[in-house]
């Protein structure tokens, strides 16, 4: 029995969310996904440091500037992604539900099939993203269906 899942569903109230959570969770698990993003909080001070780190994971930067936005459906990307927030802030949810708030010198880790949604944006936040290989942005970053990962996501209109 496939089970189909509302691409918006992380909009919606946290009970609904919870539930819906669990659904996509248990089977991402079962098709063998990555589970593991990773926030570092106050990791960076400088540009300088941001650019050093990057030199470490071989990551391609790029910059990326989010203006106010609705919260994201939960999905996952089909690369290793690394992110510093420069100005502004957010947060992230992760595979559990678990909510990472973001802001000036953090940095996160979203492995390629990691299961996550990022937050509403209510100010202007920019961010230093560093991807394994260099590529258009839009297309690296096409929101996958943890259920289906040939399925591209949407975003909610604002």
């Amino acid at each position: 029995m496939r089970v189909r899942v509302d691409a918006y569903f992380i909009v919606f109230g946290a009970e609904t969310r919870d539930c819906r959570y669990n659904l996509v969770l248990s089977s991402a698990k079962k098709r063998g996904f990555s589970m593991g993003m990773k926030v570092y909080k106050n990791y960076f001070s400088t540009l300088t440091d941001v650019l050093d780190d990057m030199k470490q994971t071989g990551h391609w930067p790029t910059t990326y500037v989010s203006e106010p936005s609705p919260e994201l459906p939960l999905h996952q990307h089909n690369l290793d992604v690394t992110g510093y927030v420069m100005s502004g802030g957010t947060y992230v949810l992760d595979e559990h539900g678990q909510r990472y708030d973001l802001e000036p010198g953090d940095k996160l880790e979203i492995p390629r099939g990691s299961v996550h949604a990022e937050g509403a944006v209510t100010e202007t936040t920019t961010y230093i993203v560093g991807t394994e290989y260099p590529g258009q942005f839009y297309q690296q970053f096409l929101m996958r269906d943890p259920n289906d990962p040939e399925k591209i996501l949407f975003p909610p209109e604002s």
